[in-house]
């Protein structure tokens, strides 16, 4: 799988480096709304991001990245909700990781 997907490596660059991407494209999606783009940048973001991303700043920028995309309306929060990103969330904010991370976490959860 890593070669098919190469954040699934444990380099804090590659992971750094493709979740700023995410999070700036996110806010680029927000500024400029296009439905489709965003449904599949929150897919990405939950079904690969929240799986594979182990650096904790990595995981702050896909956080932020969600809730930025989550924070744009009823119907991402309503997408949102399809793909199960409370849950990968959940996990990640009972985890022992920096306070930022676990009130963006929080965040996220409670528009879920």
């Amino acid at each position: 799988m890593e070669k098919l997907f190469p954040i699934a490596e444990v380099n804090i660059n590659i992971q750094s480096g493709a979740a700023s991407l995410m999070l700036n494209y996110a806010v680029s999606l927000v500024e400029k709304f296009d439905e489709e783009t965003q449904v599949q940048s929150m897919s990405v973001l939950s079904i690969n991001f929240l799986t594979f991303i182990q650096d904790w700043e990595a995981r702050f920028r896909v956080v932020v990245a969600l809730g930025t995309l989550l924070a744009s309306g009823p119907d991402a929060v309503e997408f949102g909700k399809t793909l199960e990103i409370k849950d990968g969330v959940r996990s990640w904010r009972i985890m022992e990781g920096p306070g930022k991370v676990t009130e963006c976490c929080q965040f996220i959860e409670n528009i879920l």
